[in-house]
């Protein structure tokens, strides 16, 4: 057997959800330090990485999601500590990133409104609170309370 089919068998043994969860971790901190520096700087092009990044944050939130749901089931009979609550919170989590690129796609200058660019800038920071708060219930999942 080729090292490399031995390669993806190893891969495929293992969970797909902790490989995804760092997604939307990184990018919902990422979204943060941009969409302030595109304020703060009033820059264009920052503004515009903090949409793609919220806009990634939505879409990696749905991958992470559905293998938490399925692994939960598969090696944890659907009882994973507080399963039900990171189900909510991730769903939270999908609402709010996507609903903040929608939002963004249709009001390309929200930065400009008066209090719109801080509602804004909240919705990254709420995004990279629930990432955490997720991360953190995930640990007590895999290491305990």
């Amino acid at each position: 057997m080729s090292d490399f089919v031995r390669f993806i068998e190893v891969v495929l043994a293992h969970p797909n959800h902790p490989r995804l969860i760092h997604f939307p971790v990184v990018l919902s901190y990422l979204g943060v330090l941009v969409v302030l520096l595109a304020w703060l700087r009033r820059d264009a092009f920052f503004e515009r990485v903090a949409f793609y990044t919220i806009l990634l944050l939505a879409l990696s939130t749905l991958p992470a999601g559905l293998t938490g749901m399925l692994e939960n089931q598969a090696y944890y009979a659907g009882n994973a500590p507080n399963a039900v609550l990171k189900i909510t919170l991730a769903g939270l989590l999908l609402l709010i990133a996507a609903g903040t690129t929608l939002w963004r796609w249709r009001k390309p200058h929200i930065l400009n409104g008066s209090l719109s660019k801080y509602a804004y800038v909240l919705a990254f920071i709420v995004c990279a609170g629930l990432t955490t708060l997720l991360g953190a219930l995930g640990g007590i999942i895999v290491w305990g309370a």
